[in-house]
Order: structure tokens, then sequence, then C-alpha cells
């Protein structure tokens, strides 16, 4: 339950930025520098930019995994319609989910039309 927690794992699961430009900002580096007021202050001002380009892009991350879980959510629902089409109570919904389940179930037998008279060429 605790390895679920690690970095390593979000970033296999997709969860975090990785290898984003915005990330080599932030590495220590060892090189000193001489103070100068200028500097510093250019410093902070581009460490507001670089926090505000990552939030967004952080955002841009999350809008995007949860796009493919809401339609990861609703192809699961569209499959449970059409096994279950008595569950609707709408009527409207329940004749369009029966014919989605009519037009599959006749896709299926041309299908096996279609494999069984390929065979039927191969074997003459």
């Amino acid at each position: 339950l605790q390895s679920l927690r690690t970095k390593a794992s979000r970033v296999m699961r997709g969860k975090e930025l990785v290898g984003d430009a915005v990330n080599e900002f932030e590495r220590r580096r060892d090189v000193p520098v001489r103070y100068s007021r200028t500097l510093v202050m250019k410093t902070i001002q581009a460490m507001k930019r670089i926090e505000e380009i990552r939030q967004r892009r952080v955002r841009r991350l999350w809008v995007k995994r949860m796009m493919a879980v809401k339609q990861q959510k609703t192809k699961a629902l569209e499959k449970e319609l059409e096994k279950h089409p008595n569950l609707v109570t709408n009527e409207t919904l329940k004749r369009i989910a029966l014919e989605n389940r009519e037009k599959e179930e006749e896709k299926k037998k041309e299908k096996a039309k279609q494999s069984s008279g390929l065979m039927e060429v191969e074997e003459v």
C-alpha cells in the first residue's frame, strides 16, 4: 500500500509531469554567482513565471487524464446498456439502445457469413 504513493509509481501511471523542460530550472547548480540585485530580481520574476507555466502544464495533464477516464466510463456504460436495455427507464434511450444492439448483431452475422464464405472459396 505504501508503494502506491512513491514518485516512481506515480510517474509509471502517468500522473506526474516528467521530462518537462520546466523541471530543469529546479536543478541545483554548483556554480557560485556574484550577488547582483538585478539578477536576484530577474530570478524571482522568472521563478514566478515558471511556476505559472508549471501549473498550467500540470492542469493540462490532469484534464487529459480525466478525458481518457471519462471516455472509458462512457464506453463501459454503452456496453452495459447494450447488454441490458431493460434497465433504462427513458423510452427513447431504450429504443436507441435496442437499435444499436440489433445493428451490432447484424454486423456480427455479416462477418460470420464473410468468414465462412472465404473458407468455402479456399476449400474449392
